[in-house]
């Protein structure tokens, strides 16, 4: 079953708990044990700590052996008798299978609250699919067809369950052209420009487009995709509620995701809050914008590693209502585009634009960034010997903090593993820390200087005069089930500056990117470049 099913069928079905054994986009020797509280979210302090207190304990240590009937004594007339015939049948009244119940909640549940114009689309040009050897093939076509979408293409190679994942050396959307390599093929012989791919358990969406002009596929990034939901869900909600009030709608994004939501936010006045890394924190702050006072309602949440999570449904990340969501706006994109060459077609004119023609995705993404000022983010990681390694590496850090990176000055510090935070007021980050916890930002500027403040070959090769001066930021964290270390960064265009601003911004992003290694990683022991 799609772990979606199993956060969405907590609060469904009114459980105290729901868990789910699953690798996620690992193979399958990182298998893990993911609980949910009653609440649908998953857990979070002081929950985790307990229930990790109680796993290490010696009696849990080593597995329960069942107590045979002479053994239970005076305390049988407490127990129902119990075999594993009849937990294997569902026929015992303390189990059941609410797999039906559950799925088919769940689709009415997508199909009520996000299908924007059922069946408007059912004869739009058909996306290609994977579900890379995982599980959500059969509720990925459950969405399309609750949203009257035309049935996606297959990748035939890929569509079926298979723990081995024979056709991929990584089984993670996120690791680049391999991943793709059959889901392109695929579109490309059956005619889809555009292909979409769930990770395994099926809580994650990557999707790529194909440009016909270059020839060339080209692979959104988590924030991207991000970026385009968030703008079609609010774009969906104020079609919905045109006099409603933006502050009475919340979207939310993980603190090292892409700052275009706060972007859209200032402008368009609905509610933006950043949480800690992880949808155990996104869906846990959700609930509490939901039930918390006033009447503000969360409508969207997203993480940079291709999680996104609509709050009419549940309070965790969800790659099969994510995919239809996805699609549905597709197939809008590409009829305005159809639309727009039709009129222009239709028009004589002597002159021609000298601008280069986008594909209908990467064009909705571009007026975004023309509109809320063009982020250009990058995120990446290396690979660590050992959690000594990376440490180690956070040691170095605080004890000589740097005060450029790159092209760039450091304005502020966050510290989650030591509690400040230089930009804020009080000197202690907003967001929850942790003692020892290994995560730190810095703030950066460029001050609006020509060259970008620095006056080296770097700082040379963008213009620091078309970067927002305090809109740059980059993170480096320790990952929690993977031995990397993982960074993040983002540098934002000045609004209006069109492609002279992307430029710089991309640019700048590059220099950033060189400097996190060369500047703060290079040399530590143990840490490798990917």
């Amino acid at each position: 079953m799609p772990t979606p099913l199993v956060a969405f069928g907590v609060t469904h079905l009114g459980a105290a708990a729901g868990i789910c054994v699953t690798a996620s986009h690992n193979p399958k020797q990182y298998n893990g044990y993911k609980v949910y509280w009653g609440n649908g979210c998953q857990i979070i302090p002081p929950r985790d700590a307990a229930i990790a207190a109680s796993i290490l304990t010696p009696t849990n240590l080593t597995p329960w052996r069942l107590l045979r009937e002479d053994e239970l004594g005076d305390r049988l007339a407490d127990f129902s008798p119990v075999d594993a015939a009849s937990v294997a049948d569902h026929s015992h009244p303390l189990v059941t299978d609410p797999t039906s119940e559950v799925r088919a909640a769940y689709h009415a549940r997508i199909r009520a609250a996000l299908c924007d114009a059922p069946g408007r689309y059912r004869d739009a040009a058909p996306l290609c699919y994977t579900p890379l050897h995982g599980v959500g093939a059969a509720d990925a076509r459950l969405a399309f067809e609750g949203f009257g979408l035309p049935p996606f293409v297959e990748t035939p190679s890929q569509i079926d369950p298979d723990p081995d994942f024979p056709t991929v050396a990584f089984p993670n959307p996120e690791e680049g052209a391999e991943t793709w390599a059959e889901a392109r093929r695929t579109a490309e012989a059956r005619g889809c420009a555009v292909c979409v791919a769930n990770d395994p358990d099926a809580d994650r969406l990557a999707a790529c487009e194909y440009d016909p002009m270059t020839k060339r596929w080209r692979a959104f990034r988590g924030n991207e995709i991000g970026a385009m939901l968030a703008a079609w869900t609010f774009e969906r909600w104020r079609a919905k509620h045109p006099d409603g009030d933006p502050t009475s709608v919340a979207m939310l994004a993980s603190a090292v995701s892409s700052k275009m939501l706060r972007s859209m936010a200032d402008a368009e006045g609905f509610r933006f809050e950043e949480t800690l890394t992880g949808f155990k924190w996104l869906g846990n702050v959700a609930q509490g914008i939901d039930e918390g006072p006033g009447e503000a309602k969360t409508l969207f949440a997203f993480e940079e590693a291709i999680g996104f999570m609509f709050g009419d449904v549940h309070r965790d990340k969800d790659g099969i209502s994510a995919a239809a969501v996805f699609a549905e706006m597709t197939a809008n994109a590409y009829e305005k585009a159809r639309s727009s060459s039709s009129s222009s077609s239709s028009s004589s004119s002597s002159s021609s634009s000298s601008a280069p023609l986008l594909p209908p995705l990467a064009s909705y993404l571009a007026t975004l960034h023309a509109s809320y000022g063009h982020h250009a983010t990058r995120a990446a990681y290396f690979v660590a010997s050992a959690p000594s390694a990376t440490r180690l590496v956070f040691e170095t850090l605080r004890a000589s903090p740097p005060e450029r990176v790159g092209p760039a000055r450091v304005r502020s510090t966050r510290d989650l593993g030591t509690g400040v935070d230089t930009g804020e007021a009080g000197g202690t980050p907003a967001l929850p820390w942790t003692p020892g916890d290994s995560c730190v930002t810095y703030r950066l500027a460029f001050d609006g200087v020509e060259g970008g403040g620095g006056g080296d070959d770097e700082s040379s090769a963008f213009d620091g005069a078309m970067l927002e001066p305090e809109g740059a930021e980059v993170t480096l964290r320790a990952s929690g089930t993977e031995p990397k270390l993982k960074y993040y960064l983002e540098v934002v265009g000045r609004r209006g500056g069109g492609a002279e601003a992307e430029a710089a911004a991309e640019a700048a992003a590059e220099a950033i990117e060189r400097a996190v290694w060369e500047q703060l990683v290079d040399g530590a022991p143990g840490i490798r470049r990917v």
